[in-house]
């Protein structure tokens, strides 16, 4: 009886707004919809009620920018009313309603979150909250510890990782990444130092994924986080310049030059901004290599899986041409290969892995220093 009473708890916890966001978010679809079907791709608010949400009403704000090609999503409550404001990147064919797929997940997080405030309002925890100045550090940095802030966080993303169908991981280190993104303008202004970044980082997230797992424990999390520092690639990035490559975070870097005491006398370690892992050859990229570029321009290349790398450095050979190079391998192989496949479609190449026999690696010396002399 007891564990079937934890139980029936456990689905009303996580069940809670369910109705009320779906029924907020398919209200602002079909208004949107409907205005796009009378005015175009024209900037437009409008409000929407719900009566069993515990909210007025919701204003929503759609806005149509030419030069941009991703959306952007905010939401905002303040006593008693949602606001959402949603800008779009205008498109060339006036389909704007072909984009709602792509943020209406997010929408539905948005949503949640929200209303979690609202729920907080009536509780009356909310009376000292709304005093943040965004351009003062320790203000900023006082958000995002905010124990409100943290539970709506944490229910936004768990609607969201349900909506998706995706594990919580991912949305939370978007959320992370977001406040990284953030606090680099303070970093640049000299107000914060990286390793108070760094830190600050560890703890935002530590902090949300507990709350989701306290809150929500059938929540499916990844079981490879950012945590392994040795083994995973943090801030990755991929960059297309004729060869598709991963590039590591300063973090990785520094953690791969550790490993640079195993090398023998003759090897000569590559310089640390060389440090890579080739995705994809030149030779099978340059039928799309107008619109990998583009896209890498645009930072609108699909996000990585993260790289999971071994820790011990491995000497390859290449008698023929003469040839040393001491390498570390990726462990997650296969993750990288589905993921190569996903970016060559993207840009319509066929199905299918387009190098069979390539096995992922960050080159770290050869026998010159030269990246070009590392045994391909």
């Amino acid at each position: 009886m007891k564990l079937l009473r934890e139980y029936i708890n456990t689905v009303i916890v996580e069940a809670k707004f369910d109705m009320e966001t779906t029924e907020i978010s398919r209200a602002i679809v079909d208004q949107f919809k409907s205005n796009l079907e009378s005015m175009g791709e024209r900037d437009f608010t409008f409000s929407v009620s719900v009566p069993s949400a515990p909210i007025g009403q919701v204003e929503m704000s759609v806005s149509f920018d030419e030069y941009t090609t991703t959306y952007r999503l905010a939401g905002e409550y303040d006593d008693g009313i949602m606001r959402v404001q949603l800008d779009l990147p205008t498109s060339k064919n006036g389909s704007g309603v072909k984009t709602i797929s792509s943020w209406l997940g997010e929408l539905k997080g948005t949503i949640r979150h929200e209303l979690e405030h609202a729920l907080q309002d009536t509780r009356g925890e909310l009376d000292d909250w709304r005093g943040y100045d965004f351009e003062n550090v320790d203000d900023f940095i006082d958000y995002y510890y905010d124990p409100v802030e943290v539970e709506a966080f944490a229910v936004e993303i768990y609607k969201r990782a349900k909506t998706e169908k995706m594990p919580v991981t991912g949305f939370i280190d978007e959320r992370v990444d977001k406040f990284t993104e953030e606090a680099e303008d303070f970093v640049y202004l000299g107000e914060m130092n990286k390793s108070d970044l760094r830190r600050h980082r560890l703890n935002i997230r530590d902090n949300i994924m507990k709350t989701i797992k306290g809150r929500f424990p059938s929540a499916i999390f990844e079981s490879i986080t950012r945590k392994h520092i040795m083994g995973l690639l943090i801030e990755q990035e991929v960059k297309f310049s004729g060869i598709l490559k991963l590039m590591p975070s300063p973090e990785i870097v520094s953690s791969v030059s550790s490993l640079l005491q195993q090398l023998p006398p003759e090897a000569v370690p590559l310089p640390e901004d060389k440090f890579h892992v080739t995705l994809a050859h030149q030779s099978v990229l340059k039928p799309y290599r107008k619109q990998l570029k583009q896209l890498s321009k645009d930072g609108m290349l699909l996000p990585p899986p993260p790289a999971i790398l071994d820790v011990n450095v491995e000497e390859r050979v290449d008698e023929e041409l003469g040839r040393k190079s001491w390498v570390v391998w990726v462990r997650n192989q296969a993750e990288l290969k589905a993921y190569v496949q996903d970016v060559i479609q993207l840009v319509g190449g066929p199905p299918g892995d387009p190098e069979p026999f390539r096995r992922f690696h960050i080159s770290i010396a050869n026998l010159t220093g030269n990246p070009g002399d590392s045994v391909r």
